[in-house]
């Protein structure tokens, strides 16, 4: 196929330019068509002109307005779609980082419990100075303690 080159002197007469738009447009529309055949895409085409307000489709005016309707809604979809993967991206980074700190408060609690318990002992500190969130952590520690401490005896027992 070879190219031939475009003509770059203008026409002015209207059945002239009439005849040479639907000879290009009809080889177009034909490119058009092999185009969708051997590529298996959906392809459609417009051509208007302003001064006699004609309007070209090809295949036809509905489906090109669907084809060209269907493409929009599929770029919206394919924005969704990439919008929702990075809010899950980041909501399964906030998630991970809220575990992360959970933990780390249980941490800092347990390790002012046993600070607290160390105070009681050695009577840094009065029990009737505490208040009532540092009761309620020593009692847990109490009761993680005294598991412990039954777990051994379970295991002293069971060796003698």
């Amino acid at each position: 196929m070879t190219k031939k080159g475009v003509r770059t002197t203008r026409n002015l007469d209207s059945k002239i330019k009439k005849a040479i738009l639907e000879k290009r447009f009809k080889s177009l529309c034909k490119k058009a068509k092999q185009l969708s055949i051997r590529c298996d895409i959906e392809a459609g085409i417009i051509a208007f002109s302003h001064v006699e307000n004609n309007i070209f489709a090809w295949p036809s005016v509905i489906k090109t307005k669907d084809r060209v309707e269907n493409y929009f809604a599929c770029i919206e979809l394919k924005k969704l779609v990439k919008f929702q993967k990075h809010q899950t991206f980041l909501q399964s980074i906030v998630d991970t980082q809220e575990k992360y700190i959970d933990q780390m408060k249980q941490k800092v609690e347990k390790m002012e419990m046993d600070n607290l318990c160390n105070e009681l002992v050695n009577t840094r500190k009065r029990f009737d100075e505490l208040e009532d969130r540092e009761i309620k952590g020593l009692l847990k520690l109490f009761a993680v303690k005294r598991t412990k401490l039954e777990e051994r005896k379970q295991q002293l027992n069971q060796n003698i």
